[in-house]
């Protein structure tokens, strides 16, 4: 509860942060095409080349691919457990088949997200 309630204040401070040096009535600075990039902006503008930009960078990557294993994970685990599990005990290839199917999800949601950017772009 502690860390949560820390990991709260953190992006409650930097959001004031943000909204204290780019108010919402100057409109967004140049170089910023959407809102979303304002807190990587504040970083990289303030913070130089230094230690603490490179660690901020390494915790978005971080924070983003731990994600992206959760979601594979369940996904996987639901498909195996929930929708595979009466009919795989028969053939007693129970652990191989959950492998593939974790393999199979990762591969579909990398081919899902890539599909999504490259229309965006």
């Amino acid at each position: 509860m502690l860390a949560l309630t820390l990991v709260l204040l953190i992006g409650v401070g930097f959001g004031a942060l943000i909204e204290i040096e780019y108010p919402n009535s100057s409109g967004l600075p140049e170089g910023v095409e959407r809102a979303d990039q304002l807190m990587i902006f504040f970083i990289f503008e303030n913070y130089g080349n230094g230690l603490f930009r490179g660690l901020f960078v390494g915790c978005m990557i971080s924070a983003a691919l731990s994600t992206a294993s959760s979601i594979i994970a369940v996904i996987s685990s639901t498909v195996h457990l929930d929708l595979l599990e009466k009919k795989l005990r028969r053939f007693g290839r129970f652990e191989i088949t959950g492998r593939a199917v974790s393999v199979i999800t990762g591969i579909l949601c990398y081919l899902l997200g890539k599909s999504l950017i490259l229309r965006e772009y």
